[in-house]
């Protein structure tokens, strides 16, 4: 059903899994993704000696601390056959990246809380999910949780005066243009290198001297070439 949907993405090897929302815990989602970053669930999996092993998740939350770190921590209150969980990352919400391992207490009826901390730099909206690998090797995913940069959408360009390239930072496409004060666009001649994500390097060194402006969607920068 829609809700199982919203509950968990399940991933097994052949298996019956069986979804049991905690309805107590169930809030209106947005596009799939659940913000503030809490959600819970109660997973069944069907094992092979087809006994009914439950493994429930009381929350899946994430902090930012500042640019560079995230605390994400998770709760759950019985974890059974459990081997180890891993923290997964995406800046798009579809590539997913490693982040960390941490070991299950397996057979335990008690609460247990987990935490670790991402150390990244963060310049875009950053999802994160819970995936749990059990002992007989069957995966399922957590809820996908958002963590919001505030500062999405600063745009930075430096130096701004150059006899050959500049660093533009905080624009993750390449859909910018350069022009010169007369408007002409010069986008072709000016080279232009992706150093990361959101970070471009603009090679002027073609171009006569005069004031230029790398214009984008939000922004226009001035670029003196001398």
């Amino acid at each position: 059903s829609t809700l199982d949907q919203n509950i968990i993405n399940p991933c097994g090897n052949g298996n019956t899994f069986h979804w049991i929302p905690n309805l107590s815990m169930h809030r209106e989602q947005n596009a799939g993704v659940e913000s503030p970053a809490t959600v819970a669930f109660i997973l069944w999996v069907r094992a092979h000696d087809a006994n009914i092993l439950p493994l429930n998740l009381l929350k899946f939350e994430g902090k930012k601390i500042n640019d560079r770190s995230v605390i994400l921590s998770w709760q759950t209150s019985s974890e059974v056959n459990s081997n180890y969980y891993e923290v997964e990352r995406s800046s798009n919400n579809t590539d997913w990246v490693f982040v960390n391992k941490v070991n299950a207490r397996q057979n335990s009826s008690s609460i247990s809380n987990y935490s670790i901390t991402d150390n990244t730099i963060f310049t875009t909206n950053t999802y994160y999910r819970l995936k749990l690998v059990d002992h007989d090797g069957k995966i399922s995913y957590s809820k996908i949780i958002m963590i919001k940069n505030e500062k999405n959408g600063t745009v930075t360009l430096y130096p701004t005066m150059t006899s050959s390239a500049v660093t533009l930072n905080g624009v993750t496409h390449a859909q910018f243009r350069i022009y010169s004060c007369v408007g002409q666009d010069v986008s072709k001649i000016v080279g232009r290198q992706n150093m990361g994500i959101d970070s471009w390097k603009l090679d002027f060194f073609r171009l006569p001297k005069g004031i230029y402006r790398v214009i984008g969607e939000g922004f226009a920068l001035p670029v003196i070439v001398q």
